[in-house]
């Protein structure tokens, strides 16, 4: 059971890919200084510093400053 539940967690766990574009989305909506800014809420200056356990967030960030 312990496998059926890592596996249904990491089905929750967007993409990185989606992180990018979010970012990237965001980053062209707003300026280079927004998307900075969500990831620094995070703790990291780049991308590939996040952990997965932070995408889903850091996606929800990127749409609620970009709207």
């Amino acid at each position: 059971k312990a496998d059926n539940s890592e596996a249904s967690d990491k089905a929750e766990v967007p993409a990185y890919t989606s992180v990018v574009s979010a970012i990237n989305k965001l980053a062209q909506g707003k300026g280079r200084d927004a998307a900075v800014a969500i990831l620094s809420k995070f703790g990291v200056t780049r991308g590939p510093e996040l952990k997965p356990e932070q995408y889903a967030a850091v996606i929800a960030e990127c749409e609620t400053a970009g709207a």
